[in-house]
């Protein structure tokens, strides 16, 4: 009898591990293949081809470029899971109007710009006189703004001794000066030419220079009308920041590109954001520096920590002890307060908010932010 049960106990052993091999056998891979239809993926190929077995979670990865032409997205929905057939994606493209097909760039060459300026008053210091509003984040320009005093009929920047000492009454007046943004510039075939100013939308006129202090490039200057600061002229009490938006901020998502350049704040809102800091949530708290070590793509169901940092852009504004933050539409906490910048002591607030990279939303996003936390929670512990 102990024969025939150790006899049917080999079989079932021998029976269990030819059907693990017959399963692994049978336990096929598809191809889901990325086609960059005309364009090129970050390692110059055309195609990007994954072998996954049906059921396996599926991630976007980043889009390809493709020159004169706009990546505005996939043929087909990126499904979750992967489907039990081969998959094929195409690029969609949308043609730049006036591009070159060999280069990409455009052939821009007439620009106008309308720039908007804040009141001088007689009791604020030059260095607090800034321009408040600026040109648009994509402007093929950037500008530096002067404070003129005419003294004896001739106009002047050098009307006081210091910096810091109230400019007082008199006959004022702002330059400003435009230089090619080379940020924007390399997109264009030549250096486009900047036809026509207006501040505060009255046209103020041009005189081309080209006696750039680095290069041979164009340099514009134009001023305002002339205006008059009597002793009438005080400092009104500062505008409170009751609230922060900040709109079409892109949430993590895993395979996305990470991107800050899509950020809305309004003209004269007082107030400018800044990343100080990114993390990603592991359990050594891996640090990410802003500006020399970010990932290219955020990763598969990760979290991250953003520290944003709102600073106040000139003396006219303070922060409200009730200040709320927004970010895209959904109110976050935000601290009021002071940090020590380069080391400068600056008021702003500061808000640290957890992103979760999973592409998941609702209840299963919910359990899966819950899941990771849990795990992340336990290798922390653990590592002690």
């Amino acid at each position: 009898m102990k024969k025939l049960i150790s006899v049917l106990l080999c079989l079932c052993i021998i029976s269990g591990i030819c059907s693990a091999f017959v399963y692994a056998e049978n336990d096929e891979f598809y191809s889901l293949t990325f086609d960059a239809n005309g364009g090129v993926f970050s390692d110059n190929k055309s195609e990007k081809v994954f072998y996954l077995h049906a059921g396996d979670d599926i991630s976007d990865i980043q889009p390809p470029t493709r020159k004169a032409y706009t990546f505005i997205g996939w043929d087909k929905t990126l499904p979750e899971k992967m489907p039990s057939e081969n998959l094929v994606i195409k690029a969609l493209w949308e043609e730049i109007s006036g591009a070159d097909p060999e280069d990409g760039k455009i052939p821009l060459e007439k620009v106008e710009l309308n720039i908007y300026i804040n009141r001088v008053y007689s009791d604020v210091p030059l260095n607090k006189c800034l321009i408040e509003a600026s040109l648009p984040k994509n402007a093929v320009y950037e500008y530096n703004e002067t404070l003129q005093k005419n003294v004896n009929g001739v106009w002047t920047d050098d009307f006081i001794k210091n910096n810091d000492d109230n400019i007082g009454t008199g006959k004022y007046r702002w330059e400003l000066r435009f230089y090619v943004n080379y940020k924007y510039s390399d997109s264009y075939k030549i250096d486009p030419n900047l036809t026509r100013a207006f501040i505060d939308e009255v046209d103020c006129g041009l005189l081309i220079q080209t006696n750039h202090l680095y290069d041979d490039s164009r340099v514009y200057i134009t001023h305002s009308e002339p205006f008059v600061i009597t002793e009438k002229d005080k400092r009104p009490e500062n505008s409170i920041i009751k609230e922060i938006r900040l709109d079409n901020f892109n949430e993590p998502t895993s395979g996305k590109k990470v991107s800050f350049e899509e950020w809305t704040i309004p003209d004269n809102a007082g107030y400018s954001i800044v990343v100080l800091e990114l993390y990603e949530f592991t359990s050594t708290g891996t640090y990410h520096d802003y500006f020399l070590s970010l990932p290219e793509t955020y990763k598969d169901e990760a979290l991250y920590i953003f520290n944003f940092v709102c600073l106040l852009n000139n003396d006219y504004y303070d922060f409200s002890n009730s200040l709320k933050f927004y970010i895209n539409g959904k109110k976050y906490n935000i601290k009021v307060g002071s940090e020590n910048i380069l080391g400068i002591e600056i008021k702003c607030a500061v808000s640290s908010v957890t992103f979760n990279s999973s592409q998941k939303t609702g209840i299963p996003g919910f359990f899966e932010r819950l899941a990771i936390l849990i795990k992340y929670f336990f290798r922390h512990f653990f590592s002690f």
